[in-house]
């Protein structure tokens, strides 16, 4: 399970992706999250349910207006700015075995490029596309 979201106003049989996040997704307007301790939003301390409370999604037919758009980008950006990976086994648990850092320095770098460099970039994105579309977002979460 997890949050997908799309670009209302661009062709919804081209974003749906299966559950990947990628750029190729982003670019035909479709991001997705899991729910789990893997995802971008738990990682950033956030939570999808509390924030389509926030801008009252269930309301408006989970569409997120153009105009919240700004609003949901500065909450995204703060909580980007207050990054924190785990640090010790918690951090080094995340990674195979076979693919594991040699430093804890590393697997923060690594942990950091994953989930900030990668993913919240990704959906900083699609809220960039959103706007140049000047379409709405639908959420499904």
């Amino acid at each position: 399970m997890g949050a997908d979201l799309y670009i209302k106003d661009m062709n919804r049989e081209s974003q749906y992706r299966g559950f990947e996040v990628s750029k190729e997704a982003v670019e035909v307007g479709y991001f997705r999250d899991c729910y789990n301790d893997g995802g971008l939003f738990s990682n950033l301390g956030l939570s999808w349910w509390e924030l389509a409370g926030k801008f009252k999604l269930d309301d408006n037919e989970r569409e997120m207006t153009l105009a919240q758009i700004p609003e949901f980008r500065a909450i995204l950006t703060e909580a980007i700015s207050n990054f924190k990976p785990p640090t010790g086994d918690k951090l080094m648990s995340c990674f195979d075995k076979d693919d594991l850092p040699k430093t804890e320095a590393e697997a923060t770098i690594r942990y950091r490029e994953y989930f900030i460099d990668c993913w919240a970039n990704l959906l900083l994105r699609l809220l960039d596309i959103a706007e140049e579309k000047k379409s709405n977002i639908m959420w499904s979460v």
